[in-house]
């Protein structure tokens, strides 16, 4: 084969062979003529070649498009990861003003949740039914006399320290010492103090209930 024949075949893509010794016809010289080409002769047909732009154009796209569908969706995850730690903040914080105007008594607040249950465990152990506000509230209703003509009535009432005091208004002084009589069976009862009116006495009537005197 000579020099020419030798450049020619230089030039043909790998996996595809020639033989073309002592061959000078006019595809030796269609090679022959594309050997400075760095790339080489490209034996593809034209529409294959076509085929192959469009699918690789496409598989480009399809990949871009990929890549930002990742992007925009990792950007909505950290917008909803910062929303929700916001949330969070915001109720951790509601709960310490909570604990704090409820139980004055905490200086240090760090869990709300656990230091509430630990509080009110601590309220339900130390507290006792027989002088709680509803038992003496129970008490004093369940002995108020009624549908009589000399019953007093309630003006007021005010609990503190396990003391209720009744604010009453009645016919006449004896009405409110015979309410107080009634109550002595379950709780210490007494007149304090007694206002004359024209249309009657107002007067206040303090109670406490006794250990076990329960209705």
């Amino acid at each position: 084969m000579d020099c020419f024949g030798l450049l020619s075949l230089s030039s043909l893509p790998s996996g595809i062979t020639l033989n073309a010794y002592g061959y000078r016809g006019p595809l030796l010289a269609l090679l022959s003529s594309n050997a400075h080409l760095e790339t080489g002769f490209n034996l593809l047909p034209d529409e294959f070649r076509v085929r192959q732009v469009r699918l690789t154009s496409a598989l480009l796209s399809a990949a871009a498009v990929f890549v930002l569908a990742v992007i925009v969706h990792l950007g909505f995850m950290l917008h909803a990861n910062k929303a929700l730690e916001g949330g969070l903040t915001a109720t951790r914080n509601a709960q310490l003003a909570i604990m704090r105007e409820t139980f004055p008594e905490l200086t240090r607040v760090v869990n709300p949740l656990v230091q509430a249950r630990q509080v009110v465990a601590k309220l339900q152990t130390s507290a006792r039914p027989q002088t709680s506000m509803l038992h003496t509230l129970h008490t004093v209703g369940h002995v108020f006399p009624r549908g009589t003509s000399n019953a007093p009535t309630l003006a007021g009432i005010n609990y503190a320290d396990g003391i209720l005091n009744l604010r009453l208004h009645a016919k006449d002084i004896a009405s409110l010492n015979a309410y107080s009589e009634a109550l002595k069976p379950f709780a210490r009862a007494e007149v304090v103090s007694v206002d004359t009116q024209e249309e009657g006495v107002d007067g206040s009537l303090r109670v406490q209930p006794l250990a076990g005197g329960s209705l």
